[in-house]
C-alpha cells in the first residue's frame, strides 16, 4: 500500500510538473509570439544576414585545418547571442535602441526587413527616415514615412497647378521626340536636399529646399540614360507648390502615382519607373570608398504590401547585384517595408520594373552623389539592353 502510495505521489507531482511547465511556456510564446508574427514574412530577413562564412566556419567546427585565423569566428558569444536575441524577443542585445522600443508598443515595429545585404557591408546597417509633419513652411517640404496607401488625392488648390509646379519634362529638352520612351524618373519626396549644400546649422529632419533637391540626381540620370541611347522621361513635379493649402505629406505617393499614371497613358512605351530619394543617415553609415573614391551608398525599397511584391524585388536584385559585382559595397541592399512604416507599396504595383532608390544620405556631398547616379547608369543603361535584344 505505501509503495502505491509513493507511485501516486510520484505521478502526481509528474502531472503537477509538466502543468507548470506547459503553463510557464505558453506564456513565453504568448510573450515572444509578436516577434514571430509581425507579418507573413517575419523570417525573410534571416536568410540575407548569413553570409557565406557562416557555412564555412560550421564546417570548420568538424574540420580545424579549415579554420581561418585572419577572420573572426562566426560562433562567438557575442554573434551567438546577438542573433539568438534577434530571433526570439527581436531585440539586438548591443543596440540599446532596440530595448526602448520592445518596451514601448509600436517604436520599434518599423515593418523593415532586409530581403538582400550589400556584400560589403559589416553588419545590418538599416536606413534611416526623418518622419515630417505637414506643417513645415512651403520652402521645407515635408516628406513622410507613415504614407497611409488608398486615400483620396485633393485637387491641385486653383491657380497653384502649372504656374507653381514644374511639369513631366523629358531629359535633355533638345532631344524631346528623338528617342522612344522607355524610363520614367520621378520623385515622390521631390524636396529631399542635403546639408552640405543648405545653410550651416540645418538638422537632418528639415534638409528640405524647393530647388536644390533630388530632382538633381533624377536630372542627372535621365541625361545620361539619353546619352546612351535610352529615352528617359524626368517628372519634376513639386507638389508642394502644386497643391498649395491642401498638400499633405502623407499622400505623397499617391500624388506621384497620379504622375506615374499620366505619364504611362501619354508613353506606352514606359515600361520602367525610378523613384529616387535620399537617405535620412548619417555619412558615415551613407558613404563607401571604392579604388580612393567616395560614393554615395544606394538602397532598394520594396513595398510588401503589393500582392506581386517578388517581381520588384528580382527587378531591383538584378540591379543591385550588378552594382555591387562593379563597385563592392556601393548597394547596402533590398530592404523590404510594409505599412508598419512607409506607405508599405510605393506605387510598384504599377510595373514589376518599378523600384524606389534610396541614394546617399543627407550628408553626402555633390560629388559622391554624382559618382553614384553615373554608375547606376552604367548599370541601368546594361540591364534595359540585355532585357529588349532583339
Amino acid at each position: 500500500m505505501k509503495e502505491l502510495i509513493k507511485i501516486g505521489k510520484l505521478y502526481g507531482l509528474l502531472m503537477g510538473g509538466t502543468a507548470v511547465f506547459i503553463t510557464v511556456f505558453s506564456l513565453f510564446l504568448a510573450i515572444v509570439q509578436p516577434a514571430w508574427s509581425r507579418t507573413p514574412t517575419s523570417m525573410m530577413g534571416q536568410a540575407a544576414s548569413i553570409s557565406s562564412r557562416f557555412f564555412w566556419d560550421m564546417v570548420s567546427l568538424e574540420v580545424p585545418h579549415m579554420k581561418s585565423s585572419k577572420e573572426p569566428h562566426t560562433f562567438t558569444f557575442g554573434n551567438v547571442t546577438s542573433f539568438l536575441s534577434k530571433l526570439v524577443l527581436n531585440i539586438n542585445p548591443f543596440d540599446p535602441i532596440t530595448f526602448v522600443g520592445a518596451a514601448i508598443p509600436g517604436l520599434n515595429e518599423n515593418g523593415m526587413i532586409l530581403l538582400y545585404k550589400g556584400n560589403s557591408d559589416p553588419h545590418e546597417d538599416y536606413p534611416i527616415d526623418h518622419p515630417q509633419p505637414d506643417d513645415l513652411p512651403d520652402t521645407e517640404a515635408q516628406t513622410n514615412n507613415g504614407e497611409a496607401a488608398g486615400t483620396p488625392v485633393p485637387e491641385a488648390t486653383p491657380g497653384q497647378g502649372p504656374e507653381a509646379s514644374r511639369q513631366p519634362e523629358t531629359t535633355p529638352q533638345p532631344q524631346k521626340n528623338e528617342l522612344p520612351k522607355r524610363v520614367l524618373i520621378y520623385h515622390s519626396h521631390n524636396r529631399e536636399s542635403w546639408i552640405p549644400d543648405l545653410p550651416e546649422g540645418t538638422e537632418a529632419n528639415a534638409a528640405f529646399h524647393p530647388t536644390k533637391n533630388v530632382t538633381e540626381l533624377g536630372t542627372r540620370l535621365g541625361r545620361n540614360l539619353e546619352e546612351k541611347g535610352i529615352g528617359v522621361i524626368h517628372s519634376l513635379e513639386d507638389y508642394n507648390a502644386m497643391y498649395g493649402e491642401n498638400y499633405k505629406g502623407s499622400k505623397s505617393y499617391q500624388y506621384s502615382k497620379k504622375v506615374v499614371k499620366e505619364a504611362m497613358a501619354t508613353e506606352p512605351g514606359l515600361s520602367y519607373l525610378i523613384d529616387i530619394h535620399r537617405d535620412s543617415g548619417p555619412r558615415k553609415s551613407t558613404t563607401k570608398t571604392i579604388n580612393g573614391k567616395d560614393y554615395a551608398q544606394l538602397y532598394f525599397v520594396v513595398g510588401l504590401e503589393n500582392p506581386n511584391w517578388e517581381k520588384n524585388q528580382e527587378f531591383a536584385k538584378k540591379i543591385h547585384t550588378k552594382l555591387n559585382d562593379k563597385y563592392p559595397g556601393i548597394s547596402k541592399g533590398i530592404y523590404g517595408k510594409d505599412r508598419k512604416q512607409g506607405n508599405g507599396i510605393y506605387n510598384q504595383e504599377i510595373s514589376a520594373n518599378s523600384c524606389l532608390i534610396e541614394i546617399g544620405g543627407v550628408e553626402n556631398n555633390e560629388e559622391e552623389r554624382n559618382r553614384t547616379v553615373d554608375v547606376l547608369s552604367e548599370v541601368f543603361q546594361e540591364l534595359i539592353t540585355e532585357e529588349n535584344k532583339g
